[in-house]
């Protein structure tokens, strides 16, 4: 069974070949120095606009760790709103902002949601180039930033805070502010199609700033404005709805194949609350990935059941950014959405690099393992979510702890 085979058994609940798919949230970037070489020639919008180039830093990281199950197009989430005809730029300081905010119906009148597929044909480009690499051998994922996070950045022009203005928008002018994220959500659906037009075998869609969205309101613009994607395309679609941990049975009604948990959100609980049929991934860290090798492979404590003062599905939102995906550059530095500094990492494009900032950049251990410790990731599926206290995933056997995206 090779990784394509077993990243797609695992999404239809069938995996039978000893360990679970693996794969990263970002796991090209610049933790590798083969991409600090490119990004040396080359800007992040630039890298991710040439379909060439897309193309290579895409492939970087499966060759050096074959173990790796799928790839994850280099690509960004904002690239959307840039169709849109908002472009996005990162700041010297780090970071990232738009050229322009959106903030009122006047702004909105603005945007040009037709033609978005046109305007972003190098991701199909892309997509069609890392397939004919690939040859059936990887799963490949194309990704798209959901509606009620893409409004965030447009409303924010940057990264949401608290994400007080579109919150305020919705209470003062309701209908103007779910114009804007049913703008989205059109402009979301048509790159759906263009992804799976273009070869991907399932798309994972990054809400990660889901937990700003005001609780009664939630089911509303962050799930049900999703409808018209899953009904638009036939691939598997995997939603990471970060930092709202306490809604997974909303997320698991809303029907897509898969859901991933962030790191705050508990592995056995989630099982446990779900029951055997919904697919989970995630749950891991990321900031484990920034310790040395044998830190980010320890030995566990025993399994135990969890303490009964743990609500099932809890979850509280992570301090720092969340995760704009691609896997790119920013890597999880700036997860769950993208460019913005989370959980301990640099900012994307800072040009910090392993070498010079140890521990600060995603996916360092894994870049200075020694040959034994860098010969693939390795992880471990329990059907029915048994897990250590922490959440994460236990080795049946070796008590290690797995060590990516696990599809569950």
């Amino acid at each position: 069974m090779n990784g394509r085979d077993r990243f797609l058994a695992a999404l239809h609940g069938h995996n039978h070949s000893g360990r679970p798919p693996v794969w990263l949230m970002r796991q090209a970037g610049r933790y590798l120095p083969e991409y600090r070489a490119l990004k040396e020639e080359h800007s992040f919008r630039t890298l991710v606009q040439t379909p060439d180039l897309a193309t290579e830093v895409t492939l970087q990281p499966l060759r050096r760790f074959p173990g790796l199950d799928a790839a994850i197009l280099f690509s960004d989430i904002l690239v959307i709103p840039e169709a849109l005809g908002v472009p996005y730029r990162f700041r010297e300081e780090g970071g990232i902002e738009l050229e322009r905010t959106v903030r009122s119906a006047q702004d909105l009148a603005t945007l040009h949601p037709t033609g978005v597929a046109d305007r972003l044909h190098y991701v199909g480009e892309a997509l069609r180039s890392v397939r004919s690499a690939l040859d059936g051998t990887r799963a490949l994922l194309g990704f798209c930033g959901a509606p009620w996070t893409l409004a965030l950045y447009l409303v924010e022009g940057g990264s949401p805070g608290e994400g007080n203005r579109l919150r305020r928008w919705l209470y003062e002018d309701p209908s103007s502010a779910r114009a804007l994220l049913h703008t989205v959500a059109g402009a979301c659906t048509e790159y759906a199609r263009l992804l799976e037009a273009s070869g991907a075998d399932a798309i994972q869609v990054f809400d990660s700033w889901a937990g700003l969205c005001p609780a009664p309101l939630y089911e509303e613009l962050c799930l049900e404005i999703l409808q018209p994607l899953l009904e638009a395309v036939s691939v598997p679609v995997l939603l990471f709805s970060r930092g709202a941990g306490n809604r997974l049975p909303a997320q698991q009604a809303l029907g897509t194949r898969a859901l991933a948990l962030d790191w705050q959100t508990p592995l056995p609980e989630s099982r446990q609350l779900l029951g055997p049929d919904t697919t989970l991934q995630g749950n891991l860290d990321p900031l484990l990935l920034t310790t040395s090798p044998p830190r980010s492979r320890p030995t566990p404590a025993p399994c135990s059941t969890p303490s009964p003062t743990t609500r099932p599905g809890s979850s509280t939102r992570a301090t720092g950014s969340p995760h704009r995906h691609a896997s790119t550059a920013s890597t999880p530095s700036s997860t769950p959405s993208g460019t913005e500094q989370r959980a301990g990492r640099t900012p994307r494009d800072s040009g910090a690099s392993p070498e010079t900032s140890p521990g600060k950049t995603w996916g360092t251990a894994r870049a200075r393992a020694p040959p034994r410790e860098t010969s693939g990731f390795r992880g471990s599926l329990r059907k029915r979510g048994r897990g250590c206290e922490s959440g994460w995933l236990c080795r049946g056997e070796g008590g290690r702890l797995a060590e990516s995206q696990c599809l569950s």
